[in-house]
């Protein structure tokens, strides 16, 4: 019906006005009504939630979403950026400390030259395993249940820490498990942070607001992977009495205890981020059961024209 066109036109719109003014860096993510949006304001991620006639919409009058959109620099004064920054960077520094030390770690843990290999093979399987999964579950809970993106963000940094406190502990057999854990908790980011930035800083600006974001792996690679990883690599070297190599299970010790307490600290920041965002998540859900009611109500309405 032209009621229920008219709808969903609607629930699809983004709000977009130059006038609009950035949001205090600590104010969290939350919904509005038509009649209390503030004037011009809103937090970074706020779900408007408006009201409108929709053919289909059980009760009456229906409720959906129109997701205002942050340009980057409204998004870097919001704290829910920077806790994801944090987290994403932490993350990737750990796993690809993990995989560009491989070869090193295997030698210290008494393998072979080339035994980095099977490794190396199973962390990229895992990986791509990591983004397929981390990006239908968390899409299926969000529209059955109204589960947020940032719970499983939580859950990939806690398993992120308790797998690098693992590593720093590991015989040579405990890699297997480990290249395959660290490789799906890698390739879930991939698949997580691309769709909460969307869903909490809109898609007008989208692009910019991800290669924002994309600043955070080159730090962790360089950071942590690299400068943090070598010096302590080197340091444990020099106490085995040899600068080039470093032969023993607390080689990398050290290292992936550091890291194994920043990834806890980034499982908090995702805690943090999780709770400012409940309700920004809480009135997309509420969007995405409408416009599942108002598209089954247009299926319907095809089905019976002859």
């Amino acid at each position: 019906t032209t009621a229920g066109t008219r709808g969903s036109k609607q629930l699809l719109a983004e709000v977009e006005d130059p006038a609009i003014e950035a949001s205090p860096l600590l104010a969290p993510a939350v919904a509005h009504s038509a009649a209390g949006i503030p004037s011009g304001k809103a937090a970074p991620g706020s779900a408007v939630v408006a009201s409108g006639d929709s053919a289909g919409a059980p009760g009456g009058p229906a409720e959906h979403l129109a997701m205002r959109s942050l340009r980057t620099s409204q998004m870097l004064l919001s704290l829910d950026f920077w806790l994801l920054f944090v987290q994403f960077t932490i993350a990737s520094g750990v796993c690809l400390a993990y995989l560009n030390n491989l070869g090193q770690l295997v030698v210290s843990l008494g393998g072979g030259h080339d035994g980095q290999v099977v490794f190396v093979s199973l962390f990229s399987v895992a990986n791509a395993a990591g983004r397929l999964l981390m990006g239908y579950i968390p899409e299926q809970r969000l529209h059955a249940q109204g589960t947020p993106r940032t719970v499983f963000l939580t859950l990939t940094a806690a398993a992120t820490a308790a797998a690098a406190l693992a590593v720093a502990y590991a015989r040579l057999g405990h890699l297997y498990v480990l290249s395959v854990l660290l490789g799906v908790v890698f390739g879930a980011h991939w698949s997580l942070l691309p769709s909460i930035t969307s869903d909490l800083f809109g898609l007008q600006h989208f692009a910019a607001n991800y290669t924002t974001l994309q600043f955070a792996p080159a730090m962790g690679s360089y950071l942590l992977a690299t400068e943090l990883t070598g010096w302590l690599y080197d340091r444990a070297a020099e106490a085995h009495g040899d600068i080039h190599q470093c032969i023993g299970p607390d080689c990398f010790r050290t290292a992936f205890l550091l890291l194994a307490g920043l990834a806890a600290l980034s499982s908090l920041a995702c805690c943090l981020a999780t709770s400012r965002s409940r309700n920004a998540y809480a009135a997309l859900a509420l969007h995405l059961k409408h416009v599942q009611i108002v598209e089954g109500g247009h299926g319907a309405v095809e089905q019976e024209d002859p």
